[in-house]
């Protein structure tokens, strides 16, 4: 007896490497990002007299690292949506890692440089691409 719900032998794709490696990366760091963001938010409830930027600036971070770990999900899923957000998310921190060159935190700074660049190649990529775009 066959599976149901089994695809065809000529509709199944081994999943390319970058595509394990882009996805892998984005749920750490998203991880890591809510960790910090989560730490931040700790910090600032015990704060007095803060403008409220600083609470849209903590909870923006909240969200982009949780928009960070979906799209790391569903790029692993193959879904062309979860692409265009991780790209979008990676351009964000690029931003962000301007401001923390600007602030003097060089360290910080080259380090989200880094990494979010070569995430942008790894969702660039041919392979990446065409497992979205399937």
């Amino acid at each position: 007896m066959t599976d149901p719900l089994a695809q065809p032998a000529d509709q199944t794709r081994d999943r390319p490497r970058q595509v394990n490696i882009v996805s892998v990366l984005l749920v750490v760091f998203g991880g890591l990002s809510l960790m910090l963001a989560m730490l931040l938010l700790s910090i600032v409830n015990n704060e007095s007299d803060l403008p409220p930027w600083i609470y849209v600036l903590v909870y923006g971070q909240l969200l982009l690292a949780g928009l960070q770990i979906l799209s790391g999900i569903f790029v692993w899923l193959g879904k062309a949506w979860a692409r265009t957000a991780a790209m979008v998310v990676c351009g964000i921190n690029l931003v962000g890692a301007v401001f923390s060159l600007v602030s003097g935190s060089i360290f910080q700074a080259v380090t989200a440089g880094v990494v979010n660049i070569a995430l942008l190649r790894l969702l660039r990529s041919t392979e990446v691409t065409d497992w979205c775009e399937r």
